[in-house]
């Protein structure tokens, strides 16, 4: 497969707030504008005393900057909810765990919290992908006939041709608890011609091990 583009590398760590904040100190009037200047965050939450929010939405902080290991600088984005954080790039997930790590790290130091690698309960990732395959997905061709007789039934009453191909597949985790993971989906981008053959794919994998199990896709749609 060939990355056309990054479109969301999401990291989401599961923590306390309570272990990382365990004297209970009031951070929103310093922790956040502090983040705020250090990231260089252009849209973030009003600051004013009393000001009502629902507690569900998080305290989001966006178009901010991080300086990654390689010294190159990313645009993260930044959400803060009462049992953990989300944060978001455009290069990785890779990246966007870096960001979570420093983001942890200084604040720890900054502010006398407490903050040890352990204290993440769980992460989950979210990496979605605009791709394009290197070769011909083949094996979806053994599907010319339904779809070519779909296109033969809906084409009645329009003036222009319809041509229908499969649109993509998905691959679903058994819902047995309420923490699901979220489908691994490789379907055609929207709004882009089937000639382009351009994919978007969505995996809850770190984007490294996603590009990985679109390769490895391709090699089974392929002959």
């Amino acid at each position: 497969m060939k990355l056309v583009s990054v479109e969301s590398a999401r990291a989401v760590w599961l923590i306390s707030t309570n272990e990382f904040n365990p004297r209970g100190m009031n951070l929103q009037y310093s922790l956040l504008p502090a983040a705020i200047e250090k990231y260089k965050f252009i849209k973030f939450p009003s600051l004013e005393p009393n000001k009502q929010k629902d507690p569900s939405e998080g305290e989001v902080l966006d178009e901010g900057i991080f300086r990654n290991p390689q010294g190159i600088d990313i645009g993260v984005k930044l959400t803060i909810f009462a049992d953990g954080i989300v944060a978001e790039t455009r290069s990785s997930t890779s990246d966007t765990d870096e960001f979570l790590q420093d983001f942890f790290q200084w604040a720890s130091e900054e502010f006398a919290l407490t903050y040890q690698r352990d204290m993440v309960k769980r992460k989950g990732y979210v990496s979605e992908l605009t791709i394009i395959p290197e070769g011909s997905l083949t094996k979806l061709d053994k599907f010319a006939e339904f779809t070519n007789k779909i296109s033969t039934f809906v084409a009645t009453g329009y003036t222009v041709p319809v041509q229908y191909k499969v649109g993509g597949i998905f691959f679903a985790a058994d819902p047995v608890s309420q923490l699901t993971p979220s489908y691994f989906r490789l379907e055609r981008k929207l709004n882009e011609p089937f000639n382009q053959n351009k994919y978007f794919s969505q995996a809850p994998l770190p984007t490294e091990l996603h590009l990985e199990m679109l390769d490895e896709l391709e090699g089974l749609l392929s002959e």
